[in-house]
């Protein structure tokens, strides 16, 4: 017997920079509407995400369609 439903789950972030090799030191707050919110939920779910998770890769999507390339050399700014 086949099973009622079929799972895909597709990964194509491979390419998109030195995710993995970079520590994650730095923290994004933002305000947005509840609209906002339950899509972000709603799509992380279903690539079975953590929203932070789905957050780096909408915004890694995104950078590599535009062309974008964060600069490994630029300085960081102070903490305060």
């Amino acid at each position: 017997m086949e099973p009622c439903c079929k799972t895909q789950y597709i990964c194509n972030i491979a390419n998109l920079g030195p995710r993995h090799e970079t520590p994650k030191d730095e923290t994004l707050s933002i305000r947005t509407s509840a609209d906002i919110k339950q899509l972000l939920r709603i799509a992380a779910e279903r690539e079975h995400r953590s929203i932070a998770s789905m957050m780096e890769v909408l915004i890694l999507n995104y950078a590599q369609e535009h062309g974008l390339k964060a600069d490994a050399a630029q300085e960081k700014p102070p903490r305060i």
